[in-house]
């Protein structure tokens, strides 16, 4: 079994155990049956690989630049270092008898990475320029995750499209961070979309789209991430008069989130639900609450507001657990 198959059996164990679904000790059977045999050596090897091929990969691209004095011999060189390093990539992860899809993953994300700065050089500065050079890596990358059934390149590929789309982030030194979405609306259909396609793919899997097993869950995954942030931050950033109304979208969608995941028994809705709803009741009670409150009494009573609201929801839970099991013959 593919060591990617097995991970994904051991996260849908975990999440399993997780909705009490199945005690420890069953998770625990059932997933010593596809745990992958090597011990905390064989992962830190594992990994010691990833960091050299990234180090070794850095260093081809140096040698490229300094090597070149003009601009086609750079981009020959560059072309044909990622064809090279998306082809041995995609060999060493799809092996079937001695896999390496750490290492692979690693050497198939500096073919990439290759391309992008490729197309960055063709098609020069600009925002349509640096929208154009994602989508060809993303579109890349797409095309090899489904001709060999590789999930690795498939999140590359997302991740692309989604900055490509409007998503920016930067590091600003001194430990501090830049995330923005340039258009929340747009940004939030997308992901949206994403997600309803995730589900559609994650019901094909069982079928005829068995090959591709875990592609939705990144789909889903991905999709909730996106579409809820870009509607938190449009609930933030729009004016006093418009703001009552992404709010209440806002909210409705994390509420609506939490009803599919009970409704189709799904743990990631609930979660990207409960989670989203979580921060947008604290984001009301800070905008709110805390000037008028002050530090000490904001944090007690969202302390207590927060407790409440889980022993609330696990009784809630115990309560319906012990009515279905009634009900169950």
């Amino acid at each position: 079994m593919k060591q990617a198959k097995a991970e994904l059996l051991l996260h849908e164990i975990a999440a399993w155990q997780q909705e009490q679904r199945i005690d420890a000790a069953t998770a625990e059977r059932l997933a010593q049956r596809y745990r992958q045999p090597g011990g905390a050596l064989e992962v830190a090897l594992r990994w010691l690989a990833l960091s050299g091929v990234l180090l070794v990969g850095g260093t081809l691209f140096g040698v490229v630049k300094l090597m070149a004095d003009a601009a086609l011999p750079a981009n020959l060189m560059l072309a044909a270092f990622a064809i090279g390093m998306i082809y041995f990539g995609v060999r060493m992860s799809s092996n079937v008898t001695r896999p390496y899809p750490v290492t692979g993953a690693a050497i198939t994300t500096l073919g990439l990475l290759a391309v992008f700065v490729l197309a960055a050089l063709l098609v020069g500065d600009g925002r349509e320029a640096l929208c154009f050079s994602l989508f060809v890596p993303a579109a890349i990358s797409l095309a090899v995750a489904y001709r060999y059934a590789l999930r690795w390149p498939l999140l590359l590929g997302l991740l692309a499209i989604f900055h490509a789309i409007g998503s920016r982030s930067a590091y600003m030194g001194s430990g501090s961070y830049f995330a923005d979405i340039a258009d929340p609306p747009i940004m939030a259909v997308i992901g949206f979309a994403a997600a309803a396609l995730g589900t559609w793919h994650l019901h094909a899997e069982d079928g005829v789209l068995a090959r591709y097993a875990g592609f939705g869950r990144l789909y889903l995954i991905l999709g909730l991430l996106y579409g809820n942030l870009s509607l938190l931050l449009m609930s933030i950033e729009v004016s006093h008069d418009d703001a009552g109304w992404w709010i209440a979208g806002f909210t409705l969608a994390c509420i609506a989130e939490i009803v599919l995941g009970g409704r189709f028994k799904d743990g990631r809705f609930t979660g990207f639900g409960i989670v989203f709803l979580g921060i947008d009741i604290y984001t009301r009670f800070y905008e709110h609450a805390w000037d008028r409150l002050g530090a000490g009494p904001f944090l007690l009573l969202g302390g207590l507001v927060a407790l409440l609201l889980g022993f609330v929801f696990e009784w809630r839970g115990r309560r319906t657990k012990a009515t279905s099991a009634e009900v169950t013959p």
